[in-house]
């Protein structure tokens, strides 16, 4: 441990270099991967960039996402493929920007699904899960879905994962962890957000949040165990750092950072059991291990959110804030451990990797739109990105090209005093975003606003394009060329009904709490 320690201390040192930019990696760049791998996702929810210490922060422990970090690559460029739940997951799991899928709304002020949602991620859709099963694995989901629950009835669970590749589907929150799922809340607002199921099926309405994250930990570990001996794949999508913020005993008071900080190390103590469950089995080197999040922390939130630093914004925004987010690589044997990588690249591309190491080929039927980082991951070659593009709904918000961001739409932010006034001794009382529509008035910029991203990672000092007319023709170009060959799905998020919130025993929506809640609807 003590060896891995000065290492981390090391990693943060480089870590600012491959920031901007500068890539570290060891002299030792063509490894081999071994056959069919197993392959685990493991997403953060809201979690910021500098939310450990490995990538920045001052006031984190140490913990075992440190430790993952110096035994593997971490991606400094990284990015998210929107800044709100649900369109981001949505384009996790398929490799395609959510407007492609219609994860979005014709409403701009509308980003995520809701429990009243009719629509959710369409079955028509190829996830990940399905091309692994495919070719044979055994896949799995543990942990936060959000992309749809119910269409016709309360009960139906048609936009539920076990339709979308997994053949193990066990405790899941379809919804998620809401700000109103804390015990202090209405009951009646409880009931209407705060749900487990366990496979298709409501098994706690509303949820309790004492031993969840230990239920949800062994699950993963018992299908692990379960599937040792064969090829698997296991999204394990946590809970952890979103509002509210609840903790074991075992991590309660014990951070420098508060609550929050709890909640990353009860996280990161999640993650470490995962892999040493692998040690355990003798499976570590056969597997491949991902953590990342899925977008910026909510800067809103007081002490209850993140951190993004050195970027501006968080959550709901794509300010570099919004959608860069921390992104470890783990496989001993195939990774060298302590490796940084400043190369661009995108959630989206999880899905083209993963399906590559896995033997299958994407879908060729549609447009798919992350890249394969097999590569980049063991062999130390450069991305295979010219362009990143960034929409919110059907709005193009930003383009990410080599050392330039090119801001086509903004968002506004609150000052120190506006977040202030909704913060009560750091605790926030709301779960409020100071600005959440893509497309607000006088939005929009032409010509766009142009940053250098690495030496102004910060998004300060806008460039004038007088001096920059090459690059300018170029990603006009691009821009062009994208817009024209972009198919647009319809909005799914227009749809909702009341009728479809889930509800254990209508209109009595209680399993397993001690007291009686009426269906709003």
């Amino acid at each position: 441990m003590a060896g891995i320690r000065l290492l981390l201390l090391a990693t943060i040192v480089l870590l600012w270099g491959a920031m901007l930019g500068a890539g570290v990696r060891g002299d030792n760049c063509a490894n081999t991967v071994p056959e069919r791998p197993n392959m685990i996702l493991i997403l953060a929810d809201d979690m910021g960039y500098s939310d450990i210490w490995t990538y920045g922060n001052p006031s984190q422990e140490s913990n075992e996402l440190d430790d993952m970090a110096s035994e593997g690559l971490m991606f400094t460029h990284m990015y998210a493929a929107d800044s709100i739940c649900t369109p981001s997951r949505a384009s996790l799991l398929t490799g395609r920007y959510a407007a492609r899928v219609g994860m979005y709304s014709s409403d701009p002020t509308v980003r995520a699904a809701s429990a009243d949602s009719t629509m959710g991620l369409p079955r028509s859709e190829v996830t990940i899960a399905e091309l692994l099963r495919d070719e044979g694995y055994n896949t799995g989901i543990v942990g936060k879905w959000h992309l749809g629950i119910n269409s016709n009835a309360s009960d139906d669970g048609y936009h539920l994962p076990i339709h979308h590749g997994f053949n193990y589907v066990g405790y899941n929150l379809p919804l998620g962890n809401m700000f109103e799922c804390d015990e202090d809340t209405d009951l009646g607002s409880m009931a209407e957000r705060c749900f487990l199921y366990y496979n298709d099926t409501i098994i706690q309405q509303p949820f309790y949040h004492e031993g969840i994250s230990e239920l949800m930990l062994d699950d993963a570990k018992n299908f692990i165990s379960e599937n040792k001996d064969d090829s698997f794949f296991l999204y394990m999508s946590l809970i952890h750092p979103h509002v509210s913020l609840y903790v074991g005993a075992r991590f309660k008071g014990a951070s420098k950072r508060g609550a929050y900080g709890d909640n990353i190390n009860e996280m990161a103590y999640t993650v470490g059991q995962v892999l040493e469950h692998l040690e355990e089995l003798n499976i570590a080197e056969n597997t491949l291990v991902v953590f990342t999040s899925d977008h910026g922390a909510h800067i809103e939130l007081c002490y209850f959110g993140g951190l993004n630093s050195p970027f501006k914004g968080g959550k709901s925004t794509f300010w570099e804030g919004g959608i860069r987010v921390p992104a470890i690589f783990w496989m001993p044997g195939s990774i060298q451990g302590g490796e940084i990588t400043g190369e661009i690249a995108s959630l989206m591309d999880i899905y083209t990797t993963f399906a590559t190491l896995g033997g299958a080929e994407v879908p060729s039927d549609r447009a798919v739109d992350g890249l394969d980082l097999s590569d980049v991951v063991f062999n130390c070659s450069p991305s295979p990105h010219d362009l990143i593009f960034h929409y919110c709904n059907k709005f193009l918000m930003a383009v990410r090209y080599k050392n330039y961001k090119i801001v086509y739409r903004t968002q506004g932010l609150p000052t120190d005093e506006e977040l202030w006034e909704e913060c009560v001794d750091g605790r926030p009382m709301d779960a409020y975003f100071y600005q959440i529509e893509c497309a607000a008035p006088d939005s929009y910029h032409d010509p766009p606003i142009l940053y250098d991203i690495l030496q102004d990672p910060g998004e300060h000092f806008p460039i004038s394009w007088e001096h920059h007319t090459k690059l300018y023709n170029t990603i006009s170009d691009a821009v062009e060329a994208q817009e024209q060959g972009f198919e647009y799905a319809p909005p799914l998020f227009d749809e909702t009904n009341c009728a479809v919130s889930p509800c254990c025993d209508p209109p009595r929506c209680e399993c397993g709490y001690d007291k009686n809640i009426r269906h709003a609807c």
